[in-house]
């Protein structure tokens, strides 16, 4: 344990440089809390380790996952927790894993601070550090010696407290830092423009001569940034030198900002769960008050802490008491253990026990048996031990009921399966798999198969997608319920709810805009990324569900609100709206009719093969016509080109089957071949019978059309992959799938595995050819089978 900016990434750097030293063909894995803070870390080591020693690194992140190759090519992994726990769950078939001899944590607030621990021997003791190697400092050692100053403020309120502040941070700017960098920390983006506006004020009054002494760069460079800046507030206090970084909560952790001074104007936000202002985690306040100090430019530095004042005893008392480490694993106990038996790792009730008896939390039982209790079923997660006295009764009972709430919890998830007769043995589910692979809490699982069914529309599962726990935690803020009942009114699905301030319906609003690409305030905007950003996950494991339940309607919907999410579009709109710079007038020219294969066809991109490339002279033919067939300039037009060379077409040239049992490499005589637009009689299948089910794929158009699909409005890049679904056009059963990656070659064959019923009978069957990002190219086909 260590105060911030104390040297601790410079003890990892020499870790790594012994292990390359020692071991040069090991691995090392950098595990950081925070997208922000992999970043950094990626951009500084790619400089020291890649370019200069020729050690290759990977970041692994939710921004960034690379394919095996990288993987396994890689020196440094640098990648975030939720990440390296999703590798490491299948450790034992990658190699990249097994190659690991490293393991730097870094910002270990992951397990409750980053800082001198108090208890950092139970911590060492944990993670197996014998004492020769556990270093814990104190918090006044660091590079730079900063004096910290709490002071306290009257009244209840907090918008007429926040107000008080402004003067004081004013006069500490003048005495402390006057001509050195400042960072002023608070808790809204409303409080970021009054407080900037107010500096501006006190700035003002001050002489004529004084009042651009914080502005640090020659007038025209500043009128050159101020071309590309939009908001009004921030283009005004630029000029004075104050600039805003308006950012999520995170911003303490991965910002790398340093200054002379900071101020920590507030220790408490709004919390939209429970409609009140709650107090920072004082980790989070260390680490505001660890930005102070500029290493090689400072020799001092100064933080300044502004507190309600009947908290500023508490904040002089433990801001740099250390604090213990408690475990925070039984609120998410179910899904680690749900895990471990996807795994094989677990298989019964024993082993959970054995399991809990390697973890922290049962070393912090002997520590601090009676700090609280935890119940499952109220998830409430504040809550932790609750052991009175601390024998070998009390463990047991409190480990068996651990045990045994767990079980319970995964069970009513549909998660794991006990074999009452077999000793206790644990069997995992397919729907446990499914939320170990994605990374999902066991309630989700619990929700899709409560509220899953066959026949679900678009806008059913839509309601279900933003229903799930992984959104409980968007932030609601102040007055944004209000928001949330105006921005419904411009939005085609009305909800009838009664909490406006629900995490849920803002994320069920958020969606909604994204389809209508509506204009939404800045701290939406925010929102909206991340909640997009998080989906795709929760959306496949949906799928996946559905496909384990043989839902084939439902599958389908779901594949197409996959679709709608990445074009920004609704499935009713028409589908050149997904093309850019096209609207409903100028698809009236083009042709309201004319569907995106269509317009390819038109213009000549269709019958390009696979890697022909258009010559400039059709180029220019194909942006005249646009131009003359819409209002769009010609750059909109190369534009639309361009998007269109990009969106592939796939052609479906051949089914065949094969039963399963036989070898592929029969004479082709032997085949069951379909040929595909014939209306030919009905195929006879035996019934009960395995078959392989292929289909034979070509990519017509161009060659960008196996490149990164085009999705402008999703904030990462995607490669386009397809679908094929197989069911029963009756019933709507599915009756297999078959995921297919990017076509990379012009041409694939594609294999379904299916089981024909026991029943003999005529069936007609539905193959579907389904993109798995653009709206408007999906293919239907119609197959008739005899069974006998």
């Amino acid at each position: 344990g260590a105060p911030t900016s104390s040297g601790k990434t410079l003890c990892a750097e020499l870790a790594i440089f012994r292990l390359f030293n020692l071991r040069p063909l090991k691995k090392c894995v950098y595990i950081a809390p925070l997208k922000a803070l992999v970043r950094e870390r990626v951009l500084d080591w790619e400089q020291k380790f890649n370019k200069k020693l020729g050690f290759p690194i990977v970041e692994v992140s939710g921004d960034n996952t690379p394919d095996v190759e990288e993987l396994n090519l890689a020196s440094i992994l640098v990648t975030t927790p939720e990440k390296w726990d999703g590798i490491t769950r299948c450790a034992e078939t990658r190699r990249y894993v097994q190659e690991v001899e490293l393991l730097i944590i870094d910002e270990i607030h992951l397990l409750g601070v980053e800082r001198a621990l108090a208890n950092a021997g139970d911590v060492a003791d944990w993670i197996g550090v014998p004492d020769s190697a556990l270093f814990n400092f104190r918090p006044s050692v660091r590079p730079v010696p900063i004096q910290v100053h709490i002071q306290g403020f009257p009244g209840q309120h907090y918008c007429p407290r926040m107000g008080l502040m402004n003067k004081p941070a004013f006069q500490y700017i003048k005495q402390f830092s006057p001509s050195k960098p400042v960072l002023i920390f608070v808790a809204s983006r409303r409080q970021t423009r009054l407080t900037s506006m107010a500096l501006l004020s006190l700035l003002q009054r001050e002489p004529d001569s004084k009042q651009q002494q914080w502005l640090k760069m020659e007038q025209l460079e500043l009128e050159t940034l101020l071309k590309d800046v939009r908001d009004d507030n921030l283009a005004l206090t630029l000029n004075y030198g104050i600039g805003m970084h308006l950012a999520t909560a995170t911003l303490a952790w991965g910002i790398n900002v340093p200054a002379h001074l900071v101020i920590v104007k507030g220790t408490e936000y709004y919390d939209g769960k429970t409609h009140k202002y709650i107090d920072f985690p004082v980790t989070d306040v260390l680490q505001m008050i660890g930005r102070a100090g500029r290493p090689q430019y400072d020799t001092s530095a100064v933080a300044v802490v502004f507190v309600q004042d009947v908290k500023k005893n508490f904040y002089k008392r433990f801001l740099y008491e250390p604090f213990p480490v408690e475990s925070n694993l039984l609120p998410v106990l179910p899904n680690h253990v749900n895990a471990e038996i996807c795994s094989g790792s677990i298989v019964n009730r024993q082993q959970i026990v054995e399991y809990l008896a390697g973890t922290y939390l049962y070393r912090r039982l002997f520590a601090n048996p009676a700090l609280v209790i935890f119940n499952y079923s109220s998830f409430d997660f504040s809550y932790y031990y609750g052991i009175e006295q601390l024998n070998n009764k009390e463990l047991t009972t409190f480990l068996s009921t651990t045990v045994d709430s767990c079980l319970v919890e995964l069970c009513a998830s549909y998660c794991i399966l006990p074999d009452l007769e077999n000793d206790g043995y644990i069997h995992s589910t397919p729907f446990g798999r499914i939320a170990s692979r994605y990374y999902l809490e066991h309630r989700t699982i619990r929700h899709f198969r409560e509220r899953i069914f066959q026949g679900m529309s678009v806008e059913q599962l839509l309601l279900c997608l933003t229903e799930c726990p992984e959104y409980e935690e968007i932030p609601v803020r102040h007055n944004e319920d209000q928001i949330n009942r105006e921005i419904q009114a411009f939005l085609p699905i009305k909800l009838e709810v009664s909490n406006w301030e629900s995490s849920h319906v803002k994320t069920h609003l958020l969606y909604q805009a994204h389809f209508s690409r509506m204009h939404l305030p800045v701290d939406y905007i925010t929102d909206q990324r991340s909640i997009i950003e998080s989906c795709i996950r929760i959306l496949q494991a949906m799928f996946d569900f559905c496909v384990e339940m043989h839902l084939l309607n439902t599958t389908l919907n779901v594949l197409i609100l996959q679709q709608q999410i990445f074009q920004a579009r609704w499935y009713t709109d028409h589908p050149l709206l997904c093309l850019p710079h096209l609207s409903a007038h100028s698809i009236d020219g083009i042709g309201p009719l004319c569907s995106i294969p269509q317009i390819k066809e038109r213009l000549g991109i269709y019958q390009l093969n696979n890697g022909q490339k258009l010559n400039k002279k059709e180029e220019k033919r194909i942006i005249t016509e646009l131009c003359s067939k819409s209002i769009l300039s010609e750059k909109e037009a190369d534009e639309l080109l361009k998007a269109l060379l990009q969106w592939p077409i796939l052609s479906l040239e051949q089914i065949y089957l094969l039963p399963r049992q036989k070898k592929q490499r029969q004479k082709f005589e032997e085949k069951l071949i379909i040929n595909v637009g014939m209306n030919e009689k009905n195929l006879e299948l035996s019934a009960s019978t395995n078959y392989k089910f292929f289909v034979s794929l070509r990519l017509c158009g161009p060659y960008l059309s196996n490149s990164n699909a085009f999705c402008p409005k999703f904030p990462k890049k995607r490669t386009a992959g397809w679908i094929l679904l197989l069911g029963d056009a009756t019933t709507n059963r599915l009756w297999g799938h078959e995921r297919i990656p990017s076509l990379i070659e012009e041409q694939k064959i594609a294999r379904l595995r299916i089981l024909t019923p026991n029943e003999p009978g005529i069936y007609q069957l539905l193959l579907l050819v389904i993109s798995d990002t653009y709206l408007g190219i999906d293919q239907q086909y119609m197959l008739n089978f005899k069974v006998v």
